[in-house]
């Protein structure tokens, strides 16, 4: 359903999604703490350092305005890609107008749940880390990675990396939440769990797809040699199909499961 509506509707999303997106391929290599694995391998740890300069791309953190760059161009995409996905379903007119007043509309739905998306990224960040050192020391010892080491960390980096879209992936749907119904954070939160429980295996399924596609193209990328130029352009590209699907996705799941009449132009079942 997703594709088919952006089948019809590709441009808007991805335009709003294009500033953050390159700020992104800039700052942030696409889901690194996903696509560390073949580093990893060809990596000699000799400390719990070593393992996180790995999985966190420490230069983010010497100048602060990068992060904020980020954050508030993810913010302000996020606002306008799902008030104009709203109306376009509602109206069925798909256009920008008044992109400040769209904005607002959703500002607040959208900054909490980016922040609860922060602190368990962070959460996420650290049990990935420490576990990963822990199996490289447990088969390992320090040096290189031993093949067993390598499939450790490999399950171990999956396995939490599905936990958390199975936690996260319903906190997403609090925002259609809180700017259809208009509920309160607590209210937003039993229902958006509420609505994937529906359906659960599907919702999550579709969720994981931009982000499985992403970690396939970044591991294949992982064996050739990019110039810095190219590596910019394609996680940002990356990025943008990523910012510019979740919405839509969240959209289209939220009317097709809560059986809600859309009324943009063509049907997209």
């Amino acid at each position: 359903m997703t594709f088919s509506y952006l089948s019809g509707a590709f441009w808007l999303p991805i335009l709003i999604a294009l500033p953050p997106a390159v700020a992104l391929g800039f700052f942030v290599k696409p889901l690194g703490s996903i696509t560390f694995v073949p580093a990893y391998m060809n990596t000699s740890v000799e400390s719990f350092g070593d393992v996180f300069r790995l999985i966190v791309d420490v230069t983010n953190f010497k100048k602060v305005y990068p992060l904020v760059l980020v954050f508030v161009g993810l913010l302000l995409s996020l606002c306008a890609n799902f008030s104009f996905i709203e109306k376009h379903f509602r109206t069925g007119r798909l256009m920008i107008k008044k992109p400040l007043s769209a904005i607002n509309e959703t500002f607040f739905p959208v900054f909490k749940v980016l922040l609860i998306f922060t602190a368990v990224s962070a959460v996420y960040t650290v049990l990935l880390v420490s576990l990963t050192a822990f199996a490289h020391y447990l088969i390992c010892g320090r040096g290189e990675p031993s093949a067993a080491a390598g499939v450790a960390v490999t399950l171990i980096t999956l396995s939490l990396f599905i936990l958390f879209l199975c936690l996260t992936g319903p906190v997403a749907f609090m925002i259609p939440m809180m700017t259809i119904y208009g509920h309160n954070f607590s209210d937003s939160l039993t229902s958006a769990f509420a609505l994937v429980g529906k359906s659960p295996a599907a919702v999550i399924w579709g969720g994981f797809f931009p982000f499985g596609t992403v970690v396939l193209t970044e591991y294949i990328l992982s064996f050739f040699a990019l110039h810095a130029a190219a590596a910019v352009v394609i996680s940002a590209l990356m990025y943008a199909f990523i910012i510019g699907y979740v919405p839509v996705y969240i959209m289209v799941v939220m009317f097709e499961v809560s059986g809600l009449a859309r009324k943009d132009n063509k049907r997209y079942y």
